[in-house]
């Protein structure tokens, strides 16, 4: 296995004056020119944001394999309603750009990879640009049974939590990354079971045919018969390293 740099604990200063805590799982070789990030977000609901499981799973065998893994936590809904998320994800952006990568020669690149809600920040991130003063460009997403359509996934009361009370139609579609597809939208990789009785994969082959259509660069993996827990799944996870090493090859490297 090859050696990798763990820093973990470290606490990134957000705008809102609230602190982010996040682990460094870094496989970049010092010597090489290029530079992949992939800063990987948790599932929990908007209401937790446990990022700690994601280092077996996902950021050690990837930066294994050479790439630069940061796990971490953002806003759940009992802090910060949306946008608070979204502006924490440009936050964590910022920090990486500023504190973790290399020499400026370097060609640097970053993926934004989510499970469930954090599936829906890292497919909504490309809004980020649109942001006040916007955010370094992200190079592309990874959903993991992500939610894509928010006014489908979820009960009213729970769109309650995330975006407010009484949040209107509109704000609901803004919320939801098949409102933001365009053909400038990143590549991107979108991972969901067959049998998720959490969060339907129909939304996530409706953006699949979305972002075809717009002629996005795209990879699908459907799991048969794998509810919304498959990646805690020892041969799922290592499965998905594989295919999310094979996007960045195709499209990102």
């Amino acid at each position: 296995m090859k050696n990798i740099a763990i820093s973990e604990n470290i606490t990134v200063k957000r705008q809102s004056g609230i602190d982010l805590n996040i682990d460094v799982y870094d496989g970049v070789c010092p010597t090489s020119d290029s530079q992949i990030n992939i800063l990987l977000l948790p599932g929990g609901s908007w209401l937790t944001a446990n990022y700690k499981p994601l280092a077996e799973r996902f950021a050690i065998p990837l930066a294994t394999l050479g790439y630069r893994c940061i796990t971490a936590q953002y806003s759940v809904a009992t802090e910060a309603i949306w946008p608070a998320q979204i502006q924490d994800v440009k936050d964590l952006l910022e920090w990486l750009d500023d504190t973790v990568n290399l020499s400026e020669s370097k060609d640097k690149r970053t993926l934004i990879a989510g499970k469930s809600a954090g599936g829906h920040l890292a497919l909504m991130s490309p809004i980020i640009n649109e942001l006040p003063e916007g955010a370094p460009r992200i190079a592309g997403t990874i959903g993991i049974a992500p939610v894509i359509n928010i006014g489908s996934a979820i009960a009213r009361d729970d769109i309650a939590k995330i975006l407010g009370p009484e949040p209107s139609n509109q704000s609901i579609r803004d919320a939801s990354p098949l409102e933001h597809i365009t053909p400038d939208y990143p590549p991107t990789l979108l991972i969901h079971g067959t049998d998720d009785d959490r969060v339907n994969h129909a939304s996530t082959l409706e953006m699949f045919q979305l972002l075809e259509e717009c002629n996005v660069p795209t990879d699908l993996l459907l799991l048969a018969g794998k509810g919304h827990s498959f990646d805690s799944e020892p041969e799922i996870s290592k499965l998905m390293v594989s295919v999310i090493d094979l996007f960045i090859s195709r499209y990102i490297s």
